[in-house]
């Protein structure tokens, strides 16, 4: 790693290009994420207007499907814990030697 920052202090050139090269990787990306979240949104419209349309309140619908969602995800607060517990610990055992 340590080469590689050495070579790209070095050459300023090829660290510019690099830079550009990075920005539009994360630009694309950023790109898509708001392709999604566009998406996302006409798909919560027409639901909108689906349940009008059937006579329903969309109201009524936001407010069990959220009581759904936070049922699931009180569900899930336990496994998420001990998923961060798993990653929490970066200190090799003693156990082990490294070589």
């Amino acid at each position: 790693m340590k080469n590689i920052i050495d070579f790209l202090t070095g050459n300023p050139l090829i660290l510019g290009i690099a830079v550009i090269v990075s920005l539009m990787i994360v630009l694309s990306f950023a790109r898509r994420i708001i392709h999604f979240l566009f998406v996302l949104a006409a798909i919560g419209v027409l639901y909108i207007a689906w349940v009008t349309w059937h006579g329903g309140d969309p109201v009524e619908k936001a407010t069990k499907a959220e009581q759904s969602v936070k049922g699931a995800v009180h569900k899930g607060d336990g496994m998420f814990r001990s998923i961060q517990g798993l990653f929490r610990n970066d200190h090799p055992t003693p156990d082990r030697k490294l070589d």
